[in-house]
């Protein structure tokens, strides 16, 4: 057929799967050429601090990487509630932030727009508490329905073009999170039959992997405390504590105004590294927390830095085939160069 006759739209399907939280699925256009395999996979977990947000959020981001010949699944996940010190410690340090940018203002007019701004800020959060799921929602439930999800990927994806065998987990700030621990904890995947090695690799952006770390902000320990409970340790809930050998690859990402999530990166890459597992970091110091899954069409520098990790990846388990590796899910002690150094924070 004559390219000018084939669809160039990215194809969407919507709403799919048996459980309780479904998935979207985003098909290249069909002027793509397409693999033998079929076409490798991103399996995408939303942000949202464990507390809002829903597939939906992953819509122009799953559009990139599908325009791009990646076929992409967008997964959603129990929400935690907001208590009221969550809500007071959030709009404190909003509160905070805006005076701040309102007592540097270099006119009478911006600091006023910095106020009814600050006000706008503060009625959302409002309003978005006061709506909000009240159902109790903590750890393991976000990541035994991001299982779930994966389960049906493995499953199904095949229907949808994508190779089961490439199937590629990345997450944003939360879902930077529940990718990673979906990586490292093993006993996830297990609980719903499927084997660590269909987790090709994983791209955390922003996320948060340490609860040592949460502890040291107020907003963090009220995030913990909601998301993940009153316990004596969260070995089972966070990345640092389950990193093996047998550790897919990582490409680790952080905006530049990240700031302390920036630590949780670092902790995480060490033990990366420290493990012998495959793995790069790469900042971006022009992006914000907020911004950095978005406007790839205007500014493709992170998709282009995935796309590179996924070529990386895919020459690594090439080289390891040619050199007679059978077993995926162990990894050598090799890793690339990477664009931060590691070092125990």
């Amino acid at each position: 057929m004559s390219s000018s006759f084939q669809n160039t739209s990215v194809k969407v399907y919507d709403n799919l799967g048996t459980a309780q939280k479904k998935v979207d699925v985003y098909a290249p256009p069909e002027n793509q050429a397409f693999p033998l395999q079929g076409y490798p996979v991103v399996f995408y977990v939303h942000g949202g601090a464990w507390h809002v947000g829903d597939k939906q959020n992953a819509q122009q981001t799953c559009q990139a990487l599908a325009q791009e010949g990646y076929v992409s699944v967008a997964a959603s996940y129990s929400l935690s509630c907001m208590s009221n010190p969550q809500m007071e410690a959030i709009l404190g340090v909003v509160i905070i932030v805006m005076l701040a940018l309102a007592l540097t203002s270099r006119s009478v007019t911006q600091m006023m727009l910095v106020f009814v701004l600050m006000v706008i800020i503060v009625f959302f959060f409002v309003i978005l508490w006061m709506f909000l799921p009240r159902e109790h929602v903590e750890h393991p439930d976000h990541i035994l329905d991001v299982a779930q999800a994966f389960r049906w990927t493995v499953d199904h994806i095949e229907e949808y073009g994508g190779d089961p065998n490439k199937i590629y987990v990345v997450g944003h700030s939360a879902g930077g999170h529940l990718a990673a621990l979906l990586s490292t904890n093993f006993h996830y995947l297990d609980s719903v039959g499927v084997t660590p090695d269909k987790v090709r690799a994983c791209v955390a952006i922003s996320g948060v992997y340490s609860d040592k770390r949460m502890q040291q902000t107020r907003l963090g320990t009220q995030l913990l405390l909601n998301a993940f409970g009153h316990r004596k340790h969260y070995y089972d809930a966070f990345p640092v504590y389950n990193v093996t050998k047998d550790t897919p690859p990582f490409l680790l990402i952080n905006a530049g105004m990240d700031i302390s999530l920036k630590r949780h990166t670092l902790d995480l890459h060490y033990v990366l590294r420290q493990s012998g597992v495959f793995v790069e970091t790469e900042y971006f110091e022009n992006k914000s927390h907020w911004n950095i899954m978005h406007g790839w069409k205007r500014d493709n520098a992170v998709l282009s830095k995935i796309q590179n990790f996924i070529e990386e990846v895919e020459e690594y388990y090439h080289e390891r085939a040619l050199a007679g590796y059978h077993d995926t899910s162990t990894h050598d002690t090799s890793t690339p160069e990477v664009s931060a150094t590691a070092s125990p924070a």
